[in-house]
């Protein structure tokens, strides 16, 4: 094998890993039980790119934190 070859089978294995990255994550905000900081973060930033609230200055991240403890209760 010449580097030609192992160029091309590198770029392989890089665009596989890659492909398995983007296609192994999921949305936390629909796994039945998940929880913690990042559940909430992720359920706030839906709701932001809705448009059903406005600027709300991180209101609800401060509910989820008074109700919850960011999830973690």
């Amino acid at each position: 094998m010449g580097p030609k070859y192992v160029f091309w089978v590198c770029l392989l294995c890089l665009f596989c890993w890659a492909l398995d990255l983007a296609v192994a994550q999921r949305d936390e905000t629909m796994v039945e039980g998940a929880k913690g900081a990042a559940v909430v973060k992720a359920a706030i930033a839906k709701l932001k790119r809705s448009g059903a609230f406005g600027e709300d200055r991180d209101f609800l991240r401060r509910i989820a934190w008074t109700n919850s403890k960011d999830g973690t209760d």
